[in-house]
């Protein structure tokens, strides 16, 4: 027979998924897309050849493809949990990720905003933690909508 725990304490209050906007993902990244681009077009212009300018544009488009697939999975995998006295971060996509942050050692709760992301109505909210070693001292949620009324909530939440 299992211990059954307190059920108060594993109430769910709030689950927290990311949004995949492609748009956004794009312009946000549109150095490395452009990087990308230059580097697959110099052997065209060098060359002067249509086949190589039709490669270059069939690889980019390939290219790109795959890392929007692979970023818009990765958004599906992160969910954020929160509980009466803890927030749990899951990302089962490549590597399964899976961490329990207590509110008491939240130190700061913010949010930011890109240009980019207010154009579409996307922010961040980043939770930091009192850890010493100062890596992985948070989390980052990515690419929420609503961000100012989730990051009031969330605030309101870790507070109590």
């Amino acid at each position: 027979i299992g211990v059954i725990g307190n059920m108060d304490e594993e109430k769910v209050l709030k689950i927290v998924k990311s949004k995949f906007n492609g748009m956004c993902e794009l312009l946000q990244k549109a150095w490395l897309i452009i990087l990308l681009f230059i580097f697959l077009i110099i052997p065209t212009i060098i060359y002067g050849t249509y086949f190589l300018y039709i490669l270059s544009i069939v690889v980019f488009s390939i290219v790109t493809s795959i890392y929007m697939f692979f970023r818009c999975q990765q958004y599906k995998a992160f969910e954020y949990v929160f509980y009466k006295d803890k927030l749990k971060f899951n990302s089962n996509f490549f590597n399964v990720e899976n961490k329990i942050i207590k509110y008491n050692n939240i130190i700061e709760v913010k949010y930011k905003q890109s240009v980019i992301q207010r154009f579409f109505g996307l922010g961040d909210i980043i939770i930091n933690t009192s850890a010493e070693n100062g890596l992985n001292n948070g989390i980052i949620i990515t690419s929420v909508e609503n961000v100012e009324n989730l990051y009031e909530e969330i605030n309101l939440i870790v507070n109590k």
